[in-house]
């Protein structure tokens, strides 16, 4: 129920024994013959009776291999690609060196065009606007430990003033990192709504810059006032 379509593609197989349904794809791979490069399956999840989760899969090939999964849709609809257990909604994984997500466009610049960008947002409703304490987006950066993964670092923003319209609302921007001995990160610097940069705390007492910890600092002109020259060296 729920699908319509003028195909049907059925499994025998007993509800318990892996069931799937799918359709293959084989061409010729020289003069004379031909081979399996690829498919679409849809299977059951489990193996309990009465439960129909089901996937489904994409399988292409590569020379030398027999046909392999490479992008599965679950049954909660995440997408896995290089995996067959997608975590999130979309979940991407490589078993090679330094794997690289690319967004393009190759529109004509005419200095005013702007490139690929990447959107994260939390947009409720007019009548569920976002509150202070919101997050807007978080940018992680995880690794493994000998133990469990970890995550290292982080970029995140945050609502301010929340519960308005656009205008009256505000966000602000924290990076964070671990430090030794700890199991996660922690926020080390923070940029205001007013544009105010925090540097070990997380108030700036209406300083562009206020850093708390020992500081050293080498070769640094401050000027005082908008319109007052550097000294003369």
């Amino acid at each position: 129920g729920g699908i319509a379509g003028q195909l049907l593609v059925r499994s025998n197989r007993n509800y318990n024994a892996s069931p799937e349904a799918g359709i293959l794809f084989r061409t010729k791979f020289n003069a004379t013959d031909y081979t399996n490069m690829g498919g679409i399956k849809v299977f059951k999840e489990n193996t309990t009776d009465g439960n129909y989760d089901g996937a489904l899969a994409l399988v292409t090939r590569t020379h030398g291999s027999l046909p392999a999964e490479r992008m599965r849709i679950d049954s909660d609809g995440k997408v896995g690609i290089g995996t067959n257990d997608p975590q999130r909604l979309l979940h991407l994984e490589a078993t090679t060196d330094q794997p690289r997500l690319k967004i393009n466009s190759t529109i004509a610049g005419n200095g005013s065009r702007t490139g690929a960008s990447l959107d994260l947002g939390l947009n409720g409703s007019t009548s569920n606007p976002n509150l202070a304490g919101d997050k807007l987006g978080i940018l992680n950066f995880g690794g493994q430990g000998t133990d469990y993964t970890f995550v290292g670092a982080g970029i995140e923003s945050n609502v301010i003033v929340g519960n308005s319209d656009r205008t009256a609302m505000s966000s602000d921007m924290r990076f964070l990192v671990m430090p030794a001995g700890q199991n996660g990160y922690r926020e080390k610097m923070r940029i205001t709504p007013d544009g105010e940069v925090g540097i070990g705390t997380t108030t700036t007492s209406s300083y562009k810059l206020k850093v708390e910890g020992i500081t050293w600092l080498n070769d640094v002109t401050f000027i005082a006032g908008n319109n007052t020259a550097p000294p003369a060296t």
